[in-house]
Order: structure tokens, then C-alpha cells, then sequence
């Protein structure tokens, strides 16, 4: 009754009889919302990609659980009010490959239920920042340009069911541990004046780069509080300015003096 009256419903509120009840009933968005949460939080089965549908995400639960009576049958509610602490993981790395003239191209792939990984090329800015906002966090390095990362299967998905189920508080408890750290390229001339920031693409004032996971938006000119209005804080310097470019339209790398990270 909370859901039908308002649209949402607390998790706390949700009980097997609820999710039952909503099943025979035949109340869509609520059965739909709840199975995409339990696939998430049990963190196992097939894997997903960012853009599936939630149509896609109800038939992954449906042919790995069989439905709702059929998962709570078997045990598993607990899952849909807490995370399953025995979650599969999912690998990616982000491997540099360099060229004659000094220029650098990055390669990430993900090594999701394929034969094949899932491959692109970017920059550095642009690597970075797609992990981060894909889950994944770094578990090894191999070398400078050779990272390893790995996420919980399912977690990018998180917030799918936000619409429907008011946050719980072991969902807020699990959430901070997730901090999503972004990167950006503080770029200043020969002068030492800062002329220019590669950002995360969601910075860009354009369409087509917010939209690619792989942009890079290119702050030009740039407020001297810039760092502090968006939240990011100095991590280190980076010498290898020419490298760290490579594949970034619209910069031109001789008129950069130093670069920060």
C-alpha cells in the first residue's frame, strides 16, 4: 500500500509476503525493481554491461533465480536487504602502449564472461576515469603504465532500483565504502599559468562528450578555483606530458610546461 500511494517504499518496510503479494498481484515496476535489486546484491550469474535494459537485468534474475517465490524458496531474501559478502568479481586493466615518437595510446579491456575482452583505446585522462565510473578499483600494478583492476560483478548497476526502494541503512553502509574517485589533467603553460583541464566527460558543456564513458571534456579558459569547486584535490606531479596527451584533440602539447594530476 506505501508503493501504490506514494510510488516508493522503504526496503525496511519489504518482507517475503510483500514481494509475494506484489508478484501475484502482477504490480510490474515493484516485482521488476525488486528483482534488479536482489540480482545486484547477490553479485552473481551473468555478467551485465552498463547500457543493458532493466528488462535485461529482470531476465538475467528470472533465469538465474526462476522468480521471486522461487528465490525466496530457496533462501535467498537475506540478499535482497543486505549484499552477499560472497560476490564474484569481475577484471579489467589498463595497459600503455607507446610509440616511436613518443606519444602513448592506452588500451583498456574487460574481462567480462567472453572469450574475447571487451577492448577500447583512450587516453590517460580518459582510462582513468572510465574505471572509476564502471566500479572498478585498482588491485595491482604491474608497472607505471600496466594496471590490474576488479569490481564486485553487478555494482554498477547499484542504482537502477533507486526509484522505487528508499535507501536502507546496510545499503548507505555499503555505499561509503564505495567512493568514486575521478581524475582530472591540470595542464599550465611555460609560464606556470594554468591554461587548461582535462576533465571527466560529465564536465563537458557537450552532448556528445558527456555521452561517451571514453570523453575527455576540455576546460578552456579555467577559473583559478576550479579545483575546489568541483572537489578535486592535488594528487602529484606528471613529467611525461607528451605521453599523457596522446589522443587529446584540441591541446597542443609544445605549449605545455607541466602537467598535474
Amino acid at each position: 500500500l506505501d508503493y501504490m500511494r506514494s510510488g516508493m517504499v522503504k526496503v525496511s518496510a519489504v518482507d517475503e509476503k510483500v514481494l509475494l503479494l506484489a508478484e501475484f498481484l502482477g504490480v510490474e515496476r515493484l516485482v521488476s525493481a525488486a528483482k534488479i535489486r536482489w540480482l545486484v546484491n547477490m553479485g552473481r550469474g551473468p555478467s551485465l554491461s552498463e547500457d543493458c535494459s532493466d528488462e535485461d537485468i529482470v531476465a538475467a534474475f528470472d533465469r538465474e533465480y526462476g522468480g521471486i517465490s522461487e528465490a525466496i524458496g530457496a533462501g535467498f531474501f537475506r540478499y535482497f536487504l543486505k549484499m552477499n559478502d560472497e560476490a564474484q568479481k569481475e577484471f579489467s586493466e589498463i595497459r600503455g602502449i607507446d610509440f616511436p615518437d613518443g606519444g602513448r595510446v592506452y588500451k583498456v579491456r574487460e574481462f567480462i564472461d567472453r572469450e574475447d575482452p571487451i577492448e577500447n583505446e583512450c587516453c590517460s585522462v580518459a582510462a582513468k576515469n572510465v574505471m572509476s565510473a564502471k566500479g572498478y578499483e585498482k588491485i595491482k600494478s604491474i608497472s607505471s603504465i600496466h594496471q590490474l583492476f576488479s569490481r564486485r560483478k553487478h555494482i554498477h548497476l547499484l542504482s537502477r532500483s533507486d526509484s522505487v526502494f528508499m535507501p536502507y541503512y546496510k545499503d548507505q553502509e555499503s555505499r561509503k565504502k564505495k567512493v568514486l574517485n575521478q581524475f582530472a589533467f591540470f595542464l599550465y603553460n611555460h609560464e606556470d599559468k594554468l591554461t587548461t583541464v582535462l576533465a571527466p566527460p560529465e564536465l563537458s558543456h557537450d552532448e556528445s562528450v558527456r555521452s561517451n564513458p571514453f570523453g575527455v571534456a576540455i576546460i578552456q579558459p579555467v577559473h583559478e578555483c576550479w579545483d575546489v569547486m568541483h572537489g578535486f584535490q592535488y594528487q602529484k606531479d606528471t613529467t611525461n606530458v607528451h605521453a599523457n596527451l596522446h589522443g587529446v584533440e584540441g591541446v597542443n602539447g609544445d605549449e605545455v610546461g607541466n602537467m598535474k594530476i
